[in-house]
């Protein structure tokens, strides 16, 4: 068990030398270090934070946030989508119970200093991940895309911790931020008919099956070319919906590893759309989630 070293300013917040919420985030920020054999907090230049509706978090995350509001963000901080609009909720219908209790949640965000973003794709309102920068982002889409695309440094946290971070300005050193963990685990090799141009429809089936055979790990996927941060898009948040996959890289070449390997062809593609494929009639349609950029709403 590897013990966790506080700097003096650290252990100040921790005895509650800085007040009782930071205190209280420190302590988080610890709990989950030791879980994990961290070593240390690290600076981080940004926070996502998840899980912002009142069906996630319920009545005791309510009144997380209603403490935790008396205190400032150090760093910038945006949040995912909430349960409900809060401009149109009642030309929607939403209980006013419910709609009061989500608004409340929006209330102590802002309160907080975090940026009312409403999104799961932080980088494209201006939460832009920087290479080889340490992060503390929850939502699973942005994560692998600030981690694969952006080669930025970020765990999957969990609420609280995003929000602990973001008071305190630092995370638990462990897991994806350590180089060590972000070599690759598994190589995947992708047998598939040629296509001039892979769509996003079929680069979110691929993602998926990946995730659903590799599960977690690093896989080093082979057979495939992507580029564009919209490619990156669909293709990372279908793996890590299907998986704890929260990094993927690519190989160009046939180059022999002494990985693990998996193949996966047309077949296993084809399951992934019959597992999801649903009838013509529908009531509802929504576009998005992961938000689309600019190119994918015009259909470039």
């Amino acid at each position: 068990m590897c013990s966790l070293i506080l700097s003096k300013k650290e252990e100040e917040i921790l005895k509650g030398e800085k007040g009782e919420i930071l205190q209280l985030a420190m302590k988080i920020l610890i709990s989950v270090g030791k879980i994990f054999n961290a070593t240390k907090l690290v600076p981080i230049k940004s926070a996502h934070i998840s899980g912002i509706s009142i069906q996630n978090i319920g009545e005791p995350g309510l009144k997380f946030l209603e403490k935790v509001s008396k205190e400032k963000v150090l760093i910038q901080t945006t949040c995912n989508p909430g349960a409900l609009d809060e401009k149109r909720w009642r030309k929607q219908n939403i209980n006013e119970e419910y709609a009061t209790q989500q608004l409340k949640i929006y209330s102590f965000l802002r309160k907080m200093g975090v940026s009312p973003s409403f999104t799961c794709t932080p980088y494209l309102i201006g939460n832009k991940p920087i290479p080889n920068e340490f992060n503390s982002w929850g939502e699973s889409s942005a994560v692998i895309v600030a981690n694969s695309f952006f080669n930025s440094y970020t765990n999957r946290e969990p609420g609280p911790l995003t929000i602990a971070s973001a008071l305190i300005g630092k995370t638990p050193y462990y897991g994806l931020l350590i180089k060590e963990n972000r070599i690759e685990t598994i190589n995947v090799k992708l047998i598939l008919k040629k296509r001039k141009k892979m769509d996003l429809t079929n680069l979110s089936a691929i993602g998926y099956a990946i995730g659903e055979c590799v599960g977690e790990g690093v896989p080093l996927i082979n057979g495939i070319k992507i580029y564009s941060l919209e490619e990156y898009k669909s293709f990372g948040s279908a793996l890590a919906t299907s998986s704890n996959v929260s990094l993927f890289k690519f190989t160009r070449s046939n180059k022999k590893t002494k990985l693990e390997k998996i193949e996966l062809d047309e077949k296993d593609i084809k399951n992934v759309f019959e597992k999801f494929h649903s009838s013509n009639e529908w009531d509802l349609g929504l576009i998005g989630c992961p938000h689309l950029s600019l190119k994918e709403i015009i259909g470039i």
